[in-house]
């Protein structure tokens, strides 16, 4: 004996379509097709595009490890389309240890708070109180760890450059 479909399990009406390729859309359960039809083509795109993010993932990863790998702060990989430029950031501060062995202890109370209080320590710097050379043992800068700025050259700008050089030849 057969079963009976139940409502779940019956094909939808699809939608009816525009002669420009819109949908029409008039009631409840158009709105309906329409959600699931959404829902059916989000994943679909999912399925389709994570391979594309997983290879540009893996390859923009390869890129940023070379230019780190590669070439010293400020400089990096050039063409005429990119530039990939390795930036290393770094973090300032005063090593409180430090800087409470170089300095009186009257002082380094003044400018300590639960770390260096570094606007109130240049203040006595530049009243002359504390001299800079006495300190300067006591500020450490660690750098960030570094990363790859990418940019995409303009073409125009790149073309202009180009047509202005032709024309400088041809005129000279």
């Amino acid at each position: 004996m057969m079963a009976r479909k139940s409502a779940v399990e019956k094909v939808p009406v699809a939608l009816k379509v525009k002669r420009d390729g819109g949908f029409v859309v008039t009631s409840k359960s158009h709105v309906r097709i329409a959600l699931e039809r959404i829902t059916a083509l989000d994943k679909e795109i999912l399925v389709r595009t994570a391979p594309l993010k997983v290879e540009r993932e893996e390859l923009q990863s390869a890129v940023d490890k070379y230019v780190v790998d590669h070439y010293e702060a400020g400089q990096g990989y050039e063409d005429s389309n990119y530039r990939a430029t390795k930036v290393v950031g770094h973090t300032r501060s005063w090593n409180p240890v430090t800087l409470q062995k170089l300095l009186p202890t009257r002082l380094y109370k003044l400018v300590i708070i639960v770390k260096v209080d570094s606007a109130k320590l240049d203040e006595l710097v530049r009243e002359g109180k504390i001299e800079r050379k006495k300190i300067e043992k006591a500020f450490e800068e660690t750098p960030n760890t570094p990363y790859v700025k990418m940019t995409k050259k303009d073409q125009s700008a790149a073309r202009s450059a180009d047509e202005s050089e032709s024309l400088a030849e041809a005129l000279a």
